[in-house]
């Protein structure tokens, strides 16, 4: 089932996701820099977004399936959560 991965009070959902995920940043009033990067700490993709309470995830590269690392960063937070490839 899918389900919504919280940072109190973003969220990242669906995770699992297929092709897109959508980050909610309720309160975003600066840039945000997305890295997905592999268990193991290889970059795989990374963008920085104009501010905004919710960010369409569209990775422009094919990701296999796995589980994987979302890194968020502003000015002022930084966090990391698994993510999901269905």
């Amino acid at each position: 089932p899918n389900s919504t991965v919280e940072f109190d009070p973003w969220k990242i959902h669906p995770n699992p996701f297929n092709n897109h995920f959508i980050l909610s940043c309720p309160g975003l009033n600066s840039h945000i820099t997305l890295t997905i990067s592999s268990i193991g700490g290889a970059r795989i993709w990374k963008r920085t977004f104009a501010p905004s309470s919710e960010i369409n995830v569209v990775p422009d590269i094919k990701i296999p399936q796995g589980i994987y690392i979302l890194s968020i960063e502003t000015n002022n937070f930084a966090a990391s959560r698994k993510l999901y490839k269905r």
